[in-house]
């Protein structure tokens, strides 16, 4: 989807999207554990950072590797890869402000397709699934705050280098770079698998344990670090007694606080600076865990 830009310059920008996190705010404030750290804050305040969808300008030997992985894809994927490539480069090659604000504005497209969908789902109606424009836009959207975090882009880079040999590439390709670029050609291959293999699942939390969130607030249920992803169920919590997964189930109700804590775990785990909740009741037992561990 191509970005029509208008001239409101965003410095601050998000990466956990703030309507997201409504479900756990109480005035307008959110429980933060960073570090060993429980502090109450207002949202506005937190998960941002300058510029963090700047489109940097690529050298020769990055270009090329971009190139790679795009050609190393199924060839059915090519155009729209390319497309996407060509809008970054777009970006980046063009004034300050386009260079700053065009990926900003391209996720608030998505974020927009969202926010009628989260409803439904806050009302257990996945009936939205079966529109098919609807069902792309919103698989898009979740790849999307997938990958939109630092530390999944890195999390990703080391994938390519660990598994495509792309490190015997001659040259100088920086890490920090070309993360926004590659982030958003693997967005459009997470989206087309979870549009044409999953559905959305709720899970419906019964207990008197909330579910906690992040700053990587979708992640992978199977995903092992150092290992080639063989089987994909995105896990989104969206509210402190609702979650989705990916999957080809039904709606689960919980019941069992031992469930919802292993999916809270899950999101402590992937979290790459802080973990997010409701109340402070949920992150005590994480800043014990941080402050036995260091």
């Amino acid at each position: 989807m191509k970005v029509k830009i208008f001239d409101i310059d965003v410095k601050n920008q998000h990466y956990v999207w703030r309507h997201y996190l409504k479900p756990w705010l109480t005035k307008g404030k959110i429980w933060c554990l960073r570090a060993n750290k429980i502090f109450v804050k207002n949202v506005e305040k937190v998960l941002k950072k300058e510029y963090f969808y700047e489109a940097k300008i690529l050298n020769t030997d990055e270009e090329k590797f971009i190139e790679v992985v795009i050609d190393r894809m199924h060839p059915s994927n090519h155009e729209l890869l390319y497309d996407i490539y060509k809008q970054y480069q777009n970006a980046a090659n063009g004034n300050t402000y386009e260079k700053n604000n065009y990926f900003e504005k391209y996720h608030s497209i998505y974020e927009q397709i969202a926010i009628p969908l989260l409803d439904k789902l806050y009302n257990l109606d996945i009936d939205f699934w079966q529109d098919d424009q609807l069902r792309a836009g919103f698989s898009y959207f979740i790849s999307l705050q997938y990958i939109r975090t630092k530390n999944i882009k890195d999390k990703m880079i080391m994938d390519w280098l660990n598994f495509y040999s792309l490190e015997e590439m001659p040259g100088v390709i920086r890490i920090d770079v070309i993360q926004m670029v590659l982030s958003l050609i693997v967005s459009e291959l997470i989206a087309n698998y979870i549009h044409s293999y999953t559905r959305p699942v709720i899970l419906q939390n019964k207990t008197d344990v909330h579910f906690i969130t992040g700053d990587q607030p979708v992640y992978n249920l199977k995903a092992i670090d150092g290992e080639k992803i063989e089987e994909f169920i995105a896990y989104y919590p969206i509210a402190p007694r609702l979650a989705i997964i990916f999957s080809d189930d039904d709606v689960r109700t919980i019941r069992s606080e031992h469930d919802v804590h292993a999916y809270n775990d899950f999101i402590f785990n992937i979290s790459d600076e802080f973990v997010l909740s409701k109340r402070i009741n949920e992150l005590t037992k994480y800043r014990s865990i941080i402050e036995n561990t260091t």
